[in-house]
């Protein structure tokens, strides 16, 4: 039995004034307006819900009309009017042109391979919109103000946004000709394999001097910035200006000295604001190599060890859910992905396994034949050296020393052939232990060269040698944490 289809059906009757008309759970399909000879209007006609597809239309007035949860593909706007509100609407390969939006309120929509040419855009809030595979070419834009809005394999020409209130963008894979911003807002814009190239300033204010070398003004906006006690923005642009200079600068130094100023500032709104776009700065780059997976990870045990409260239980909760998504991040890219090869295998760090008391030494017996199994898969001797340095009673917790490519691959395993419930943690909370373990010349684990052919044979799938001895520690083991952050530096040992 077919289920019945939840749209009606929209018909062209060949009336003008289609004005004010209820078009909830319509179908508009294959009509194209270019073939009527009187222009018809749609002002403030409601299309919640509407469908449309392989729709023309052509000089139509939408005006104070409201689009809601709407779904559009394949369809095109003409030289069409809108004072219009759009709302959790997505539109599919639509095509807008010459088209004037006065006044119109945008929020929470979605665009897939669309293209905006010649469109007059003023008086007109967008918000939280997201562009993908999209082109902007000779758009105007007056008086409107843009926030929040991520852009992903687009391409903009002759653009100017420095005419408007623009905030708070992403860019990941754009590429840019012509493209005109206020430098004042570009400390809150994010880029990811973008080229700054047709990056073009216009400033409406005083005292910034730019020399219109797009790399070098980053560095004076990163200190403008700075001075002005906009914290976020200066961050973003230091990793921008480090980045595209290819200079050498410590982010992790520079992000304590940020978050201290962050974390005493009285201003509760601007405190909250610029410590969460931190974080989703973070979280935008973590992936990327604007900043390298080992700096994330230290990040993160900052945040953790720095004392940072708000008056507000929902700004709180934020701040936790921001930092715990950064986290879960950051753990995908360590063990489901190849680039935990950013952290050096062959450090040490520091991992702490909770087992039952009793299966002690058969848990130190296991654990010997595994790192001697990955000491033999990956033909690296000094892979089998570890150091158990110390234990905890309870549920006995054993601590451990080990590289971090035996560590990481120990995790991967476990993810994979878990039969009973483990729980495996990534700790991120910077654990001064082990250092002074190492001046107390308890540790005696020889200093290795890096080898590109080391990594190249750690990048491969661990061997069925290495998951048979992983699996009988998967039986013994309770909990599993690793301190990422915690690498451990090597004495030369004469």
């Amino acid at each position: 039995m077919n289920t019945p289809s939840p749209f009606r059906v929209f018909a062209d009757s060949g009336e003008t004034d289609r004005e004010k008309e209820n078009f909830q759970n319509y179908l508009f399909k294959d009509i194209d307006f270019r073939d009527r000879s009187n222009v018809v209007s749609f002002c403030r006609s409601d299309f919640r819900s509407v469908k449309m597809h392989n729709m023309y239309f052509y000089k139509n007035n939408f005006d104070r009309a409201d689009f809601v949860n709407a779904y559009l593909k394949e369809t095109t706007f003409e030289q069409c009017n809108f004072g219009t509100d759009f709302f959790n609407t997505v539109f599919e390969n639509c095509t807008f042109r010459g088209n004037t939006f006065d006044t119109s309120t945008l929020n929470n929509n979605r665009f897939f391979y669309c293209s905006f040419e010649n469109e007059h855009i003023s008086n007109t809030t967008n918000r939280q919109a997201g562009y993908n595979n999209c082109t902007f070419k000779n758009c105007f834009h007056e008086m409107n103000s843009f926030e929040d809005l991520t852009f992903s394999n687009c391409e903009f020409e002759h653009i100017n946004l420095a005419q408007m209130g623009a905030y708070n963008f992403s860019f990941t894979n754009c590429s840019f000709k012509d493209f005109v911003v206020d430098p004042d807002y570009l400390g809150s814009y994010l880029f990811k394999d973008s080229t700054l190239q047709g990056i073009k300033f216009m400033y409406r204010g005083n005292g910034l001097s730019l020399n219109e070398n797009v790399v070098e003004d980053l560095r004076t906006l990163s200190i403008f910035f700075l001075e002005s006690g906009r914290l976020f923005e200066a961050f973003n642009m230091t990793l921008l200006y480090r980045y595209y200079s290819k200079k050498e600068l410590s982010i992790v130094n520079y992000l304590g000295n940020v978050l201290d100023r962050v974390a005493t500032d009285n201003h509760e709104l601007r405190k909250s604001d610029q410590i969460q776009r931190i974080i989703k700065a973070l979280i935008f780059y973590a992936n990327s190599n604007i900043i390298s997976l080992e700096e994330t990870v230290y990040t993160i045990g900052q945040f953790e060890n720095k004392s940072v409260s708000f008056d507000s239980l929902q700004d709180q909760l934020q701040y936790q859910n921001n930092i715990y998504f950064l986290k879960q991040n950051i753990e995908s890219l360590l063990f489901e992905e190849k680039d935990f090869i950013n952290i050096d295998p062959l450090k040490e760090i520091y991992c702490e396994i909770s087992i039952e008391e009793r299966y002690y030494e058969e848990f130190k017996l296991l654990l010997n034949e595994y790192f001697n199994s990955v000491s033999n898969g990956y033909g690296i001797p000094e892979l089998s050296n570890y150091n158990i340095i110390g234990t905890r009673k309870g549920s006995l917790v054993i601590e451990i020393i080990g590289y971090a490519i035996g560590i990481y691959v120990l995790i991967t395993i476990l993810k994979s052939i878990l039969i009973r419930t483990l729980e495996i943690k990534v700790e991120y909370t910077i654990y001064r232990k082990t250092h002074q373990l190492l001046e107390d010349n308890k540790m005696s684990l020889k200093d290795l060269e890096g080898d590109i052919n080391i990594v190249r044979r750690i990048l491969n799938k661990p061997s069925d040698e290495i998951v048979t001895k992983a699996k009988p520690l998967s039986l013994l083991m309770k909990q599993f944490s690793v301190f990422p952050n915690t690498l451990v530096k090597r004495k030369k040992h004469i």
